[in-house]
């Protein structure tokens, strides 16, 4: 009992000099950018925030609410960041954009560090917008929400991908050693480069070297299909895979996933290779690919099934794609 107690003491000094370090580079990171940072424990609760200028949450009592739509917001990027292990680069219920970096101390999840809010290109109407209905706000509230506003920093899409980089290498620097986030992230890294490498076989249609005990695993974990590093890539291609047969479009995932287009089409042609549009257009081929081989569907049918506007535009992109047209390719089969 007494040595327990001895290493019970010890892992709690060991622990609360980890949390200065980590408060340190935290205070480091918003003194030098300027953008607040908050620190929240395992349950979602404030523990220390630091430069609360530019933190227009603070202004107003949904963002303190414990269960409220602002703090679950944050609780689940919380869980996503420590799924992969990194930085995760999200927008909030109001539209302003945060980062989210979770504390791994021994294997468990102690708590989570938040970078923001910061804005990615000009203030907009529907943010001011959204700050006023979540809350609600009467009119002689509007002024304070302003004045709240005027003080955020603003950025660029790709300035955030280096603000995301080195707010975590600030945190790291505070928890080293630590091998719990390499061991996240190569773990992540290797269910990536599996899922591009079933990608490029599938393309191909070569059989893959690859078992299919493998396969479902990542079609249950991965749906089977490119996910990206960062969860809000993950999100738009499955939702790319569920709605290719509807109207859908870089605005149109973007307002699904509650986040900024320009943010969302910088990242996605970072992480896939290709933009959001092509993408779009590779998956309908696919599907299309699949009804000329196994149906005698016509072509506007096919092209109506697999969510283009027409047959002619269809078979422009088909023939783009594959170099042949629809009817050589049915033929060819």
């Amino acid at each position: 009992m007494i040595e327990f107690c001895k290493i019970f003491i010890i892992f709690i000094i060991i622990f609360g000099e980890t949390m200065e370090k980590i408060k340190e580079a935290a205070w480091s990171f918003a003194e030098v950018t300027g953008i607040p940072v908050t620190c929240f424990d395992a349950k979602g609760e404030i523990l220390w925030g630091h430069n609360r200028v530019g933190k227009v949450c603070d202004n107003f009592g949904l963002y303190t609410e414990q269960g409220g739509a602002c703090r679950n917001s944050l609780l689940n990027a919380s869980r996503t960041a420590a799924q992969i292990g990194e930085p995760y680069v999200f927008l909030c219920r109001a539209g302003l954009l945060k980062i989210a970096f979770s504390l791994i101390i021994d294997k468990k999840v102690a708590g989570c560090l938040m970078a923001g809010p910061i804005l990615v290109g000009e203030l907009k109407e529907s943010i001011f917008d959204n700050i006023v209905n979540l809350n609600g706000l009467s009119v002689d509230s509007y002024s304070k929400v302003l004045v709240a506003l005027k003080d955020i920093k603003e950025y660029k899409p790709e300035e955030v991908v280096r603000l995301s980089a080195l707010f975590g290498s600030c945190i790291l620097g505070g928890l080293t050693p630590n091998s719990d986030y390499l061991k996240i992230v190569k773990h992540h890294q290797e269910m990536q480069k599996i899922a591009e490498s079933m990608q490029k076989y599938k393309r191909a249609k070569i059989p893959a070297p690859y078992s299919y005990e493998i396969e479902a695993i990542l079609q249950q974990d991965e749906k089977g299909h490119y996910s990206g590093r960062s969860q809000i890539i993950k999100l738009a291609v499955g939702y790319i895979h569920e709605n290719y047969k509807e109207k859908i479009s870089l605005k149109t995932i973007a307002e699904k996933l509650h986040t900024n287009s320009s943010y969302l089409s910088m990242l996605f042609k970072q992480e896939t290779g290709v933009t959001v549009t092509d993408y779009i257009s590779q998956i309908r081929i696919e599907k299309s690919c699949e009804l000329l081989s196994e149906t005698t569907l016509s072509f506007s049918d096919i092209a109506a099934r697999t969510g283009f506007e027409d047959q002619s535009y269809f078979s422009k992109v088909f023939k783009k794609i594959h170099g042949v047209t629809p009817t050589e390719y049915r033929k060819g089969r």
